[in-house]
């Protein structure tokens, strides 16, 4: 399943843009996915982390936005008032392209908008945030596979391969800081705000491919 997360700053950008969003308790509406053959519904979090209240996801059919603190899941379907981990939308991106546009331009340091893919289908246990929610770090109490498309602001990209436990993953991107160890596979002439390659200060389009191997598994994953 797909997860959704991003900073303040994001949603503030697309809301300024005056888009009527649907707000829910927990199903703020249907989000189209070109390729699913039709819409795919939000399943918003009430937790962040257990006893810290997540933030609102809204979505106007077509765009995501997400408030700092927000988290959002894509499902078969959305049912306010309950969480069951059969409905979140099982993707199959083995040999297949995922892409889609973000913006970040009100994404400021210190704010990670994310994007990414985690097993909730499979995960039987509710976690200490009872919605299914399981990740490489163990947010909610319990440990799964995480693979990360997006975890981005103005001045910083990182996609990253975790098992499940392994909260350090392999990653590539940009940025963190000046004390942070992470890849530098790119400058800030490159990405960042007005860069020659990808200006964060306007929306851009991003593609991630899963090639396979010739057993048929994930070879790697290429943004």
């Amino acid at each position: 399943w797909l997860l959704l997360a991003a900073g303040p700053a994001l949603a503030g950008a697309a809301m300024e843009g005056g888009l009527d969003l649907a707000r829910g308790a927990i199903c703020p509406g249907a989000v189209n996915v070109t390729g699913l053959g039709g819409a795919a519904f939000l399943t918003n979090a009430r937790w962040n982390l257990a006893g810290d209240p997540a933030a609102e996801v809204e979505t106007d059919g077509y765009q995501v936005v997400a408030h700092l603190k927000g988290r959002s899941y894509l499902s078969l379907s959305c049912v306010e008032g309950t969480y069951a981990n059969s409905r979140y939308l099982p993707l199959q991106l083995l040999g297949k392209k995922f892409r889609y546009t973000t913006d970040l331009s009100g994404a400021g340091c210190g704010c990670n908008a994310a994007l990414y893919l985690v097993s909730m289908p499979q995960n039987a246990d509710p976690t200490e945030c009872a919605d299914y929610y399981c990740d490489a770090n163990s947010v909610c109490g319990v440990a799964c596979a995480e693979i990360d498309l997006q975890e981005a602001n103005l001045h910083a990209w990182h996609s990253t391969l975790h098992a499940s436990g392994d909260g350090g993953g392999i990653a590539l991107g940009y940025g963190g800081g000046a004390g942070f160890d992470g890849p530098r596979d790119w400058t800030e002439q490159e990405y960042g705000p007005g860069s020659s390659c990808i200006d964060t200060s306007k929306p851009f389009d991003v593609e991630v491919s899963f090639p396979e191997d010739i057993s048929g598994g994930l070879q790697s994953m290429e943004v």
